[in-house]
């Protein structure tokens, strides 16, 4: 279960890197590695796969509401900052006659890939897990899992990215963005590992109070 966040992460990033590339219109050799990437892609979906049918949802430790409550609103409260806080506005730049935004005018491809992926898949699946959360509805456990697992290491990527653009002095860099993005790393790592811990709880199970209920009579 621990594997599926990880898969699903780096199928997310493997589909924008493999089709986010300007391969005509920049430099360099990365068409040569295209097999190599597919693979990681094929791995990364086989294993998310794997994971997500290695234990059916009953057999998930139970969680409390206020579990479900927190991972409900983080999951909400993500898609809410992603959409207006990330995407709308370079998007409303990019509606502009002369746009200005150096990441659009550079690489226009990889642009719309992420607009596309996070508005028209990311951001829904984690508003419909998060009220299912929010509702305390035992279907959402597993996407739970998946949806803050794979969010929190997206975030400490976009967080390690903007550190280091601002460190390379990108132009397109700011210490604005270096806060925000850490800080809602470190908030996201913090609360997944919170909802986290009830999987690394070893279940008591109806042995355990068997074992027990003998060794009382035995005594």
């Amino acid at each position: 279960m621990l594997a599926l966040a990880p898969s699903i992460f780096v199928v997310y990033t493997y589909t924008q890197l493999i089709l986010g590339n300007e391969y005509l219109r920049l430099p360099g050799n990365v068409e040569r590695f295209f097999p190599l990437l597919l693979a990681v892609f094929v791995l990364a979906a086989a294993i998310a796969l794997r994971a997500w049918n290695s234990v059916p949802a009953q057999q998930l430790p139970a969680t409390s509401a206020a579990v479900d409550r927190t991972a409900g609103a983080l999951l909400l409260v993500i898609a809410a900052f992603v959409v207006f806080g990330l995407h709308l506005p370079n998007y409303l730049d990019a509606m502009r006659d002369h746009p200005s935004f150096v990441q659009y005018l550079t690489s226009p491809t990889a642009f719309w890939l992420v607009k596309f992926m996070d508005l028209g898949i990311v951001v829904p699946a984690a508003i419909v897990v998060g009220v299912g959360a929010l509702r305390h509805r035992p279907w959402a456990r597993k996407p739970v899992y998946a949806v803050l697992g794979a969010y929190t290491l997206i975030g400490a990527s976009v967080a390690a990215m903007a550190i280091t653009m601002a460190a390379r002095h990108d132009p397109d860099a700011s210490v604005a963005t270096v806060v925000s993005s850490t800080l809602v790393a470190v908030l996201l790592a913090g609360m997944t590992t919170y909802v986290y811990l009830p999987l690394f709880r070893r279940p008591v199970t109806n042995r355990h109070f068997a074992s027990l209920d003998l060794e009382e009579i035995t005594a």
